[in-house]
Parts: C-alpha cells; sequence; structure tokens
C-alpha cells in the first residue's frame, strides 16, 4: 500500500477532524510509523525485513565515514583481514572514557572500535577509536529506519515495510484519529487500542524468514 492509502483507510469513516486530517501524512510518518516499528521490535525483536549490509572502505588516517542514509544502528560491524572476516568491532559509544581515549588516539592500529558522531552529508557516521594504520575494509548489518524526503507525497511502502504488517499501521493511524476526535477515555478508543494490541501481539511467529540453524548456547 502506498502511505496515502493507509491514510484513506484509517479515516474511512471521516472522522478525523479538520485540522488532524491535513496533517495525517506527517502523522503516519512521524509518529506512528516511528511507534509502530518500536512495537513490533518489542514484541519479536528486531525484524529480517528491517536489517540491511553496507561496507566502509577505509584509507589510512581518516576516521569518520559517512552511514547510509537509512542507518539506524549496527547489529555487527567487522573488519576484513586478508580473504576472510576477522575481529568485530567494539561499539564504546555508550562508555564515556572510552570515547575520551578515542577522541585523544593519536597512536595509527587497525579499527577495532568505533562510535557514531554526525555525518559529513548524510546524518550519522562512524569514527573509528583510532586512526587506522593502514586501508582496510569494513562489512556491516544493520538496522534501516525509513527515510522521508517529504511528509505529503505518496510513497509505496512494500518495499520499506512488507505488506503483511501494513494492516498494524492503519490500526496504529486509527488510533490517533479516534484519541483525537473522542479522547484517551472513551470506549471507541479503548477498542482501537484493544484491536491494535491484539494485532501486535499476533506477530509472536513472525520475526525471520526462515529457521535458524546455528546452534546458540546458554549460559
Amino acid at each position: 500500500m502506498t502511505t496515502t492509502e493507509i491514510e484513506n483507510l484509517a479515516d474511512s469513516d471521516g472522522m478525523a477532524t479538520q485540522d488532524l486530517k491535513g496533517n495525517l501524512g506527517r502523522i503516519l510518518r512521524r509518529l506512528v510509523i516511528p511507534e509502530f516499528l518500536r512495537d513490533v521490535d518489542r514484541q519479536i525483536g528486531r525484524v529480517h525485513w528491517r536489517r540491511k549490509t553496507t561496507t566502509f572502505s577505509v584509507v589510512v588516517g581518516t576516521r569518520n565515514y559517512d552511514c547510509p542514509t537509512d542507518f539506524d544502528k549496527f547489529e555487527l560491524l567487522q573488519r576484513l583481514r586478508g580473504t576472510e572476516l576477522g575481529p568485530t568491532l567494539e561499539y564504546i559509544g555508550e562508555e564515556s572514557d572510552l570515547v575520551n581515549a578515542a577522541e585523544a588516539a593519536t597512536i595509527a592500529a587497525a579499527p577495532s572500535g568505533y562510535y557514531i558522531v554526525p555525518g559529513a552529508t548524510n546524518q550519522f557516521a562512524i569514527r573509528l577509536s583510532a586512526p587506522p594504520d593502514a586501508n582496510h575494509t569494513l562489512y556491516g548489518v544493520y538496522t534501516k529506519m525509513l527515510y522521508w524526503a517529504n511528509d505529503n507525497a505518496a510513497v509505496n511502502l512494500d518495499s520499506l515495510i512488507p505488506w503483511q504488517y501494513q494492516g498494524g499501521l492503519v490500526k496504529k493511524l486509527r488510533m490517533y484519529i479516534v484519541k483525537d476526535r473522542m479522547g484517551i477515555k472513551d470506549n471507541r478508543y479503548a477498542i482501537e487500542k484493544g484491536e491494535y494490541d491484539e494485532w501486535i501481539s499476533g506477530l509472536e511467529y513472525a520475526k525471520e524468514a526462515g529457521p535458524r540453524q546455528r546452534v546458540v548456547m546458554v549460559r
């Protein structure tokens, strides 16, 4: 479905107030979809259709490299060593002392850690924990966010959010419409919220596109 079709389905009975109706596209993109993705994450974890891969061509002395436009967060970032993937780079962004140490680092080394900083062109960039000692290639698996060029033009969501999940967007946007018109204490809002919550809880077995083959050891 397109974003416009989702807006029309959510407001098929014309319940949206005039002020809200003029902002449904913005609400869908800036509020509903981010909240929906967080709800999916909480229910079943990161889903396969939000997972993408990227590479970085690291050159001597350069520490910052722009992330893809749709970057949200890394699941894995590894350095190619010879013909095989070698060490996993450690994300140090949550450790202030390690970030400070990285900022003060002047001795060149193979990439071993990184954190996220504002990008030169895109929103985010990785910054390596030390100046690179040579040319390297990094391979990353990341979770994508949805990037919107604007809030009004219709966008086909089929390549961004699989059609099987788009019904949840209709239900989530419907909640906003009913809440704006009736308030959260109205029984009609409670019904819409209950239907959405039931839809989300039904995703329990929808996470991966194939069965896990690797044995996972639990301590």
